[in-house]
């Protein structure tokens, strides 16, 4: 088994992530629980006020009582979905030229635009777009530095962050990050209230999948 704690840079200040993983043939053994227990005792070390673990539906019904017991309330759900990019590359990203166009944006990357001003522009539109999340705590805004943390992370995907422009206007935005070495994830995507209900996010969704 193996597990790690850490606070995430796009994270609420004080809340440590845990993720732990054993292996099929040794769990029922308390690996797992030992390894909880250092993690979770790093994390107040590092003056943590709160923990945050995500667990797969599948597995839930073998620890929700773990859960309850550790204190945990469940906060969120998020349906993971998966997309073969195998020999599709071609057809998305015609489909997502094509609803860009319908939607009046034209769609580009990071990588494309690269700049300082380019960041603001970026992490402005984030902001505006984060506000609309229904998170969990009460949510400052987030400061520019970490976003930038975010953008700089050997995660993140420049050539893969797609931007969604209106003229010289940033409409919206979607970020991919790396997973494993054939694998990525949607990292973040946001659209400008002024430019909703077009099929924005969609699109470049599209455009992020054709190119990853």
């Amino acid at each position: 088994g193996a597990g790690r704690s850490f606070h995430s840079p796009h994270a609420v200040p004080g809340r440590f992530e845990l993720d732990v993983a054993v292996r099929p043939g040794h769990r029922g053994r308390g690996v797992g629980r030992a390894l909880y227990q250092r993690l979770a005792a790093f994390a107040a070390e590092k003056q943590a006020k709160e923990l945050e673990a995500g667990v797969r539906v599948t597995l839930l019904p073998d620890i929700e009582k773990w859960l309850a017991d550790e204190g945990y309330d469940e906060v969120s759900r998020m349906r993971e979905s998966q997309l073969d990019l195998q020999a599709q590359a071609t057809e998305l990203k015609a489909e997502a030229l094509r609803r860009a166009d319908k939607a009046d944006v034209t769609l580009t990357t990071l990588a494309d635009i690269e700049s300082p001003a380019t960041r603001q522009k970026l992490w402005r539109l984030s902001v505006i777009t984060d506000r609309d999340i229904p998170f969990d705590t009460v949510h400052a805004d987030e400061p520019f530095e970490r976003f930038a943390a975010m953008i700089d992370s050997p995660l993140c995907l420049h050539d893969c962050l797609v931007v969604a422009q209106s003229g010289t206007e940033f409409a919206g935005f979607t970020i991919t990050a790396r997973q494993t070495a054939d694998r990525a994830f949607t990292w973040a995507t946001g659209v400008h209230p002024d430019f909703r209900g077009r099929g924005i996010a969609q699109a470049m969704k599209l455009y992020a999948a054709a190119i990853a």
